[in-house]
């Protein structure tokens, strides 16, 4: 496995309750979640994670995520576990560019 796919491992878990109204997930405080566990995974200083703003609550319906670090661009895709706000993350591997 390369450094690319070393990478690429990375999946994060984040509950997000109250944030937005009853109906949509507050998409600033997801990639400002996000952007944390980019950083504390990958020992990297520069995280930015661009999710769209307001994120309908539904369960089981994705959502990809432009990132960009310090070493590698690419996407996020992001899965509403159910619509309580609970998400799980994860970087598409295919996505993945080096800068």
């Amino acid at each position: 496995m390369g450094k690319r796919a070393a990478f690429l491992t990375l999946i994060g878990l984040v509950a997000l309750p109250g944030c937005g109204s009853s109906s949509d997930l507050n998409g600033a405080a997801l990639s400002a979640d996000i952007e944390d566990g980019l950083k504390r995974q990958n020992r990297v200083r520069l995280a930015e994670v661009s999710c769209p703003a307001k994120i309908e609550r539904k369960a089981r319906s994705t959502v990809t995520c432009p990132f960009r670090t310090d070493r590698v661009r690419g996407n996020i895709k992001v899965f509403q576990q159910d619509d309580q706000g609970s998400v799980r993350w994860e970087v598409v591997p295919s996505s993945v560019e080096r800068l």
